[in-house]
C-alpha cells in the first residue's frame, strides 16, 4: 500500500490524471480499511468492557480515536481531488 501511495503520490507531482483518479480510489479503499480495523479493535476488547477493564476500555478509545484520526488523510484526498478545478487542471496538463 505505501508503494502504491508513493506511485501515485509521484503522479500527482506530475500531474498526471491516472493518479487522481488512482488516488481517489486508494483513498477509498483506506476508509474501507480504517473502518474494519476500527470494528476489529472494539469485538476485541468487547469482553473486557462487561468486566469494566480498564485496559479494555483504553484499548477500545484508542483504537477508535486513533482510527478516527487515520481517516482524516483519505477524507481530504477525496474532497480536494474530487474538486472540479483539479480535475480541469490534470486535464489541461495533459492536452499541452
Amino acid at each position: 500500500m505505501a508503494l502504491a501511495l508513493l506511485i501515485l503520490g509521484i503522479g500527482l507531482l506530475m500531474k498526471k490524471p491516472w493518479a487522481r483518479s488512482g488516488s481517489i480510489i486508494y483513498a477509498y479503499i483506506a476508509i474501507a480499511i480504517g473502518i474494519l480495523n476500527m470494528i476489529f479493535i472494539v469485538g476485541i476488547f468487547s469482553d473486557g468492557l462487561a468486566s469494566s477493564d480498564p485496559a479494555a476500555i483504553g484499548g477500545i478509545v484508542g483504537g477508535v480515536v486513533g482510527g478516527l484520526v487515520g481517516l482524516i488523510y483519505p477524507i481530504l484526498t477525496i474532497i480536494f481531488l474530487s474538486n472540479p478545478n483539479v480535475k480541469a487542471a490534470l486535464e489541461r496538463r495533459n492536452r499541452v
